[in-house]
């Protein structure tokens, strides 16, 4: 359910690779070419072809097989195991350097190098390039590319072409106090009730820009947009960094969606839509969809962080973007008890959205559920939690969010 916002165009096609391996992936993003690229002029002409790089996420064979043949159907190659690779010029997996600069990283056979042993995992030798977009994870780090705190959906912004991936969160396990790195630069303890959970559970938004605003280009700069906090008990200084407040604090962004150029909202500095799925701050809120005007890579600066573990401090430098204001970042809307927010899309016009609402009342059992929605809307408390489809209008028949 979390793909159905993703932007997509033909030069670039969501990559489902590896198998299952948890939900700390390897790859922020992988982006796929195809050999008959249009020219540097056509690009800029389509903005749509700067609308599709994509967060990797870990799926089996069957999925990449699918969603591969779903964007790039018109690539024709033989079919290896389902999978078409004929055609594909490559696989790049994105490093991101600790002075906000970056690269995109090849994953190509004979180039790649084995991965090495890590832990209790053996050394892995690629046999082949369909062995290495089926194991893009294992290709990316035996290259050298920047895991990421749980990347989920990416989003093009349509005029400037910048590209936004959401970091939904992570845990101590998976980013320690001692494992930060300028790409993911927090570790802190997160209370709810009367826990406390550490690692980077409110997650953030990351950001990059590629140089000459050259979809095809390998080197990019990059800041962090925004990150998620409690406004109430985060460090003002080192966890809601991004000055969050009642008005838009949140944790765990999932989906994001630029407008659509054909409307008011979509043109000059396009509106953003940052939905979520949480379960650190659900003792503030239900999950949410906040609207945003996100403004571009670098319009803030460096910045230091002190990370506070359970057994100690660290420091951790990264790159931030300007903080957030009631005129940039403000919730549009929450949803009902434990449901996730996760889909959106509007008419060319942008004067209607639609939002997808997730599993509501999930936590409940069949003779005593949690949630009532959506019949509860009408004011049945005893009707079955559905997920559904809500579709929003202003009463005054106007571009959403203007």
């Amino acid at each position: 359910g979390a793909y159905a916002g993703f932007q997509r165009s033909p030069a670039y096609v969501v990559a489902l690779l590896g198998p299952p391996v948890g939900w700390f992936a390897f790859l922020a993003f992988a982006r796929l070419r195809r050999q008959r690229a249009a020219t540097a002029g056509q690009r800029k002409r389509d903005s749509a072809a700067r609308n599709a790089h994509t967060a990797l996420r870990d799926a089996d064979a069957a999925e990449i097989a699918k969603v591969m043949r779903r964007y790039a159907g018109d690539v024709l190659g033989r079919p290896v195991g389902g999978l078409t690779t004929a055609g594909l010029e490559e696989v790049l997996a994105a490093r991101f350097d600790a002075d906000g600069t970056g690269v995109w990283l090849p994953l190509v056979f004979g180039s790649v190098p084995n991965r090495p042993a890590t832990g209790s995992d053996a050394e892995y030798a690629f046999a082949d390039q369909a062995d290495i977009l089926v194991n893009a994870r294992l290709a990316a780090d035996a290259v050298g590319a920047t895991p990421m705190d749980r990347p989920e959906w990416t989003a093009s912004n349509t005029v400037s072409g910048e590209v936004y991936l959401t970091l939904t969160n992570s845990n101590a396990s998976k980013r320690p106090l001692d494992g930060t790195d300028a790409a993911n630069p927090r570790h802190y303890g997160a209370v709810k009730g009367e826990s406390t959970s550490y690692g980077n559970a409110n997650g953030h938004i990351i950001r990059l820009r590629e140089d000459g605003d050259d979809s095809a280009a390998t080197d990019f700069t990059w800041d962090i947009y925004m990150f998620g906090a409690d406004s109430i008990d985060a460090d003002p200084d080192n966890v809601n960094i991004s000055a969050l407040d009642a008005t838009n604090d949140f944790s765990s962004p999932d989906g994001l969606f630029f407008s659509h150029p054909s409307s008011a909202a979509g043109k000059v500095n396009p509106l953003m839509w940052i939905q979520t799925d949480d379960g650190a701050f659900t003792d503030r809120t239900n999950n949410q969809m906040l609207a945003a005007l996100p403004g571009s890579v670098g319009d803030g600066g460096a910045k230091t962080i002190t990370n506070v573990g359970a057994s100690g401090t660290a420091t951790q430098s990264t790159v931030v973007g300007a903080v957030a204001t009631e005129a940039t970042l403000r919730r549009f809307l929450t949803g009902p008890l434990e449901c996730e927010i996760t889909g959106v899309d509007t008419t060319p016009d942008g004067r209607t959205i639609f939002v997808g609402i997730q599993h509501p009342g999930e936590d409940g059992e069949p003779d005593a559920p949690t949630s009532n929605w959506p019949q509860s809307q009408s004011g049945n408390a005893a009707g079955r939690p559905r997920s559904a489809v809500v579709a929003i209008t202003k009463d005054d028949g106007g571009v959403i969010a203007l």
